[in-house]
C-alpha cells in the first residue's frame, strides 16, 4: 500500500471546507476520493491552457476563503505559483506531483522536472493517497468512507491500465511512435513503450519556429510516420503547419485528432479514466488507420523515365551497354 506524509491540517469542521482545485482533472481525482461529501471549486474550467492561466476576481476570492487547495505542482499552473507556494508554506495547499516518489519523475534532457505525471495512470495512486490523507486529517468522521472511496478508485485505475496495454499492444512496435505539439505524453510513452517527437517543449508556451517545423516535417518523412496528434488545449496552428510541410515533401501526414492533456472532455471523457481512454483510443486508432501515400503525379513519372531514357542512350553511346 503506497503510503503518504500529509503534514496535519487543522480546518474548523463547523461547516463544510471551503475545497478549491486547479485544474478539471484534480477535479476528478478529489471528487472520487471525497464522494459528495463537499463541494468543490474548479479554477481551470475545461479547455482552457492551464500554462496561460489567470486568475479571476472570483477565483482569487475562492483561494483567499479556501481551506484546502489541491493542485498539480510542479510549475504547471504557473500563473498561480507565488499564491500556491505561500498556501503550502501555511498548510493549506498541496500539490500532488509531491506525493510522487523521486524515482517515478522525469526529466527533460536540461534536468526540469517533466509535469505532466497525470497522464500515466499507474502513477495517479500515489496522489489519490495524499487525498484521501488530507482529508482524513480535516474530516476524521469520514475516515471509512475516504479509504473505502481510494481504494475503489485505484482497483479501477488498475483496470484501466491493464486495459491499455491491451489496446496498445495492438500496434506493431515498429509503429509506436507519438507526434504531439507539445512534450506532454513522455510519462504516457515511459508507461507504454512509445518513441516520442513534439514540435516544442513541457510547456505550451514554447513555441516552435520554421526550422523546428521542417526538421519535424523531415523525421516524419524519414521514419515514415503519417500520423500528428493535437491537443486540447493548444492551438492547431503549428500541427498544421507540420502537416502542410510534409505534404511539401511528398508525404502525406494526418491530424490524428485531439487529445486530452491538462483538462477532461465533455460526455464519456469528462473524468480522468474517460479522458484516458478517450486518448488511448484515439492514437491506437490513428496509428492503425494511416492516410494513403499520394502517389507522385503522372507527368512527374513520364520525366523521370525520360531522365531515366536519355541515360541509357548516353551509356550506349560511351560503350557501356552491349
Amino acid at each position: 500500500m503506497v503510503q503518504s506524509q500529509v503534514p496535519m491540517v487543522q480546518v474548523p469542521m463547523a461547516q463544510s471546507p471551503e475545497i478549491v482545485v486547479t485544474t478539471t482533472v484534480v477535479a476528478d481525482l478529489v471528487e472520487n476520493v471525497i464522494g459528495g461529501n463537499f463541494n468543490i471549486y474548479t479554477l481551470i474550467n475545461k479547455g482552457v491552457d492551464v500554462h496561460d492561466y489567470q486568475a479571476s476576481a472570483e477565483d482569487s476570492s475562492a483561494l483567499e476563503n479556501a481551506d484546502i487547495v489541491f493542485f498539480l505542482g510542479g510549475g504547471v499552473e504557473e500563473g498561480l505559483d507565488k499564491t500556491l507556494i505561500a498556501m503550502e508554506d501555511d498548510k493549506k495547499a498541496f500539490s500532488l506531483i509531491k506525493s510522487i516518489p523521486n524515482d517515478k519523475l522525469l526529466k527533460t534532457e536540461d534536468g526540469i522536472v517533466d509535469p505532466h505525471f497525470w497522464l500515466d495512470p499507474t502513477i495517479i495512486e500515489y496522489p489519490v493517497v495524499m487525498i484521501r490523507d488530507v482529508m482524513t486529517a480535516i474530516d476524521p468522521d469520514n475516515i471509512d468512507a475516504y479509504t473505502r472511496n481510494s481504494v475503489d478508485f485505484m482497483n479501477r485505475l488498475i483496470t484501466l491500465d491493464e486495459w491499455i496495454t491491451e489496446r496498445v499492444n495492438e500496434l506493431d512496435v515498429n509503429s509506436k511512435f507519438l507526434v504531439t505539439q507539445h512534450a506532454s505524453f513522455e510519462y504516457f510513452a515511459n508507461q507504454y513503450e512509445f518513441q516520442t517527437k513534439s514540435l516544442a517543449g513541457i510547456s505550451t508556451n514554447d513555441e516552435a519556429g520554421i526550422a523546428e517545423i521542417d526538421d519535424m516535417a523531415s523525421y516524419l518523412r524519414t521514419n515514415r510516420i503519417s500520423v500528428i496528434f493535437l491537443e486540447s488545449t493548444v492551438p492547431d496552428t503549428q500541427a498544421q503547419a507540420v502537416i502542410d510541410a510534409t505534404q511539401a515533401i511528398g508525404w502525406t501526414v494526418k491530424n490524428g485528432g485531439v487529445l486530452f492533456t491538462g483538462s477532461v472532455g465533455d460526455g464519456n471523457s469528462s473524468t480522468y479514466i474517460g479522458m484516458m481512454s478517450a486518448n488511448v483510443n484515439l492514437i491506437v486508432d490513428g496509428i492503425l488507420n494511416p492516410p494513403v501515400q499520394q502517389e507522385a503525379p503522372v507527368s512527374f513519372l513520364w520525366i523521370l523515365l525520360g531522365i531515366s531514357m536519355i541515360a541509357v542512350v548516353k551509356r550506349k553511346k560511351e560503350g557501356a551497354l552491349y
